[in-house]
């Protein structure tokens, strides 16, 4: 497999220390909860596989200590594999996504997929994350965020099946009849019993 590193050579990133022990320490155990899940909660409305890359960078970190050099030598991987994984994942984290927020188009680690894969031997929960966004990490298309196309997905319309304007109209006067505003919600297009349905996923309980 031939390695596409335009993209990610083209993005930049700024590794900035920032220690947040003492305020976070003076939180009490509800608010650090809060923070720790609402860390998560932001990134689902954007992409399926965010959640999922985060806690894998997460926990290749947390398995090895911080010490990429030695993760490199457990896992047996190069040092040229372990700086793209690292760019990468500095890249991902800078824009909470695998999108780059200035025009919302894919990046994809610079490195083989059997070299992530490797380094998600350091840990059975890294192993078990990373089968789960091993085909969504390297998979183009999606080339961007946008509409719901063959190139482009939306998490603002969460399907494998694709939706169109004219569906997306019809439900939202629908909506509107019932004083159901469009903020705060998502729509989703399903198949029950050879029909076409549609389900209105809202973010909050109240």
């Amino acid at each position: 497999m031939a390695l596409d590193q335009s993209i990610i050579k083209s993005l930049s990133s700024y590794i900035c220390y920032l220690d947040a022990t003492v305020a976070f320490e003076r939180l009490t155990k509800r608010e650090k909860l809060y923070t720790h899940f609402m860390a998560r909660i932001i990134m689902r409305p954007v992409l399926p596989e965010s959640q999922p890359i985060f806690e894998f960078i997460l926990e290749t970190y947390r398995a090895c200590d911080g010490n990429w050099e030695s993760l490199a030598e457990r896992v047996h991987i190069s040092n040229e594999a372990k700086e793209g994984f690292l760019e990468y994942a500095s890249i991902f984290l800078g824009n909470i996504g695998n999108y780059d927020g200035r025009g919302d188009q894919k990046f994809v680690p610079a490195i083989l997929p059997e070299e992530l894969e490797k380094i998600s031997d350091i840990s059975e929960k890294a192993k078990q994350l990373y089968h789960e966004i091993d085909h969504a990490i390297f998979s183009k298309p999606p080339y961007n965020l946008g509409f719901p196309s063959n190139v482009a997905q939306s998490m603002y319309y969460p399907s494998d099946q694709l939706i169109n304007h004219h569906e997306i109209d019809q439900v939202s006067k629908i909506l509107a009849d019932k004083s159901i505003h469009p903020e705060n919600k998502r729509l989703r297009k399903q198949s029950s019993d050879g029909k076409t349905v549609f389900e209105v996923l809202q973010g909050s309980a109240e």
